[in-house]
């Protein structure tokens, strides 16, 4: 979107740094808030363990973790004048120890910042290894400046007022997505006639049924953690990587959801994000929705395809599976 002319800041989604997991004091912070009781179901306990989660580390990164671009310029100082000692002391054990030490700090914290740029980047194709923080930094700064809108036209006038731009944009797709799509009843029951049923009863229960605990953590480190950003900032390293405080429950909300067919609306959010289809768009036309969904609806569509797949070759032709293997697996 554009940049605000107010002079006011504006408020980001919360999102959990993979960062943050270098320090050792957060896997007590999150664990000792994800075990509060709560007496209601799997579905509203992960959700009001993750809103519990989600205040803790925010205010365990403003009081513990801290800044880190401030970190990183308050020793790049305490090395310089460490470094000035050398002219005046000599090279004395005592300030090579101190060196030796802020170096160590330093690279904790470019360590950091690496993670912290790699996590905004869409550089996915670079794999841990020497330094990357500058190409990490340029990468996320051409996709911010690619995907900025910052004018539009709206009948047969240009804005660059974002909370015009904004105003038009939620009114253009609060139109589209309330529109009734769905086939009126009797034409979903003509169609489904027409529908030959290929699939025995013991197949059809075998899609539909309950997943063990196994199943569900097998696709949840099926995934890559750091992909697209999910409306609730819980990202999917978040899950693997406190899986023995949180497994338990976020597979009771997979049963959940095959029990009851619905998931709750807290974990169901998704956002709707503008892709612009060539350079200099200036209509909503030229924009191509796409939705990033939460980390559940990820894990319950993985669970109901895989299991899909095994049914395939009676559904539709050698060639079309090859596809719909392709698409998934991207």
């Amino acid at each position: 979107m554009a940049e605000p002319k107010n002079g006011l800041r504006r408020r980001f989604p919360f999102r959990f740094e993979k960062m943050w997991l270098s320090h050792p004091n957060l896997f007590s912070s999150v664990k000792d808030r994800w075990n509060v009781h709560l007496d209601s179901s799997a579905m509203f306990w992960v959700a009001k363990n993750l809103r519990h989660v989600k205040e803790r580390v925010k205010k365990w990164n403003r009081e513990v973790f801290g800044d880190i671009f401030v970190q990183k310029f308050a020793i790049q100082e305490e090395l310089v004048l460490i470094q000035g000692k050398y002219q005046h002391e000599g090279y004395v054990n005592d300030n090579f120890a101190k060196e030796s030490e802020a170096l160590s700090k330093y690279h904790n914290i470019i360590a950091r910042e690496e993670t912290f740029w790699r996590q905004r980047s869409r550089a996915l194709w670079l794999k841990d290894g020497d330094k990357n923080t500058r190409l990490f930094h340029i990468s996320t700064l051409k996709h911010r400046t690619a995907n900025r809108i910052g004018h539009m036209m709206n009948n047969g006038r240009i804005i660059d007022n974002e909370d015009e731009i904004s105003r038009v944009v939620v009114e253009f797709f609060v139109d589209l997505l309330k529109k009734d799509t769905l086939l009126d009843p009797k034409a979903q029951n003509m169609l489904a006639d027409t529908i030959p049923k290929i699939l025995s009863e013991s197949q059809n229960h075998n899609l539909i049924a309950i997943p063990s605990k196994e199943e569900i953590k097998s696709v949840f480190f099926s995934f890559d953690g750091s992909k697209a950003p999910c409306p609730d900032g819980f990202l999917m390293f978040f899950f693997q990587h406190f899986w023995d405080v949180v497994g338990e429950d976020v597979s009771n909300v997979v049963k959940e959801f095959f029990g009851a067919r619905s998931l709750l609306k807290e974990l169901n959010a998704t956002f709707i994000v503008l892709i612009p289809k060539k350079q200099g768009v200036d209509s909503l036309h030229a924009f191509r929705p796409i939705i990033l969904c939460n980390s559940f609806y990820k894990i319950i569509s993985k669970v109901l395809t895989s299991r899909l797949l095994g049914v395939l070759p009676l559904l539709i032709s050698p060639q079309q599976i090859w596809l719909f293997t392709r698409k998934t697996n991207s």
